[in-house]
Order: structure tokens, then sequence, then C-alpha cells
């Protein structure tokens, strides 16, 4: 099952909202987080040259029954000084996570961001 969405997000620059989107992952107690991942987060530039942050996550979630692959991609707009959030989410059945790396979902997610653009 794959779900994308963009939502605002609150904060002050690009990394508070960064900050605020990686405390996030964890406020939901229907999460269950392996042990030992470390949430991965990396400082990319848009195809217009703006920073952003990509993070990732993984967890399962118990309500579903389904272990999930999950993708931000974090920018800020200095403009209107809001941030949004552009999220992947991939459920599915693997509770090793195989699934995300035998399909490559972090390129994936990559490859959706490109299209990003914010007016600046």
């Amino acid at each position: 099952m794959v779900t994308i969405f963009f939502v605002k997000q609150d904060g002050k620059n690009l990394d508070d909202c960064k900050n605020k989107c990686l405390s996030g992952y964890r406020s939901n107690t229907d999460r269950e987080f392996p042990k030992k991942f470390k949430d991965g987060q990396e400082k990319i530039k848009l195809t217009n040259g703006q920073d952003a942050y990509f993070l990732n996550t993984r967890f399962y979630r118990k309500s579903k029954g389904l272990n999930q692959s999950r993708f931000d991609l974090v920018v800020y707009s200095d403009k209107v000084k809001i941030g949004y959030i552009y999220t992947v989410s991939i459920q599915y059945s693997d509770n090793n996570y195989k699934f995300e790396t035998d399909n490559n979902l972090t390129d994936f997610a990559k490859k959706l961001y490109n299209y990003l653009t914010l007016a600046s």
C-alpha cells in the first residue's frame, strides 16, 4: 500500500522543521521501531538549488499488521515562512524490511522528490 501526501510543517526554519518531523515519528504509539535502527537524514538540494532534508524511518504498524517504510522531504519557504513535508509511505508485509532494499524504495522516493519546486 502506497500513500503520498503533502502537509504544512510548523517551524522557524528548515532545521526546526526537520527536527519536528523526526520527533513526530515516535509520537504515535501504534508504531514499533526496529531495535538499533537509526532514522536517516540527509541534507540535499532541490532542482532549483534550495536546501531540503531527505528523511527516512521504518516501523511496524500494529493496527494495520504491516511494516512501513516512510520517506519525507522537508522543505522551508523563506518567502512565506512555512515548512512543508512531502511524504511517501509504503506499507508491506515483511518484518525484515527486505522489501525496502529489494525494491530500492529510497531511490523511488528521491525520484518523486525531483519534481518538487518551491516558488522563491
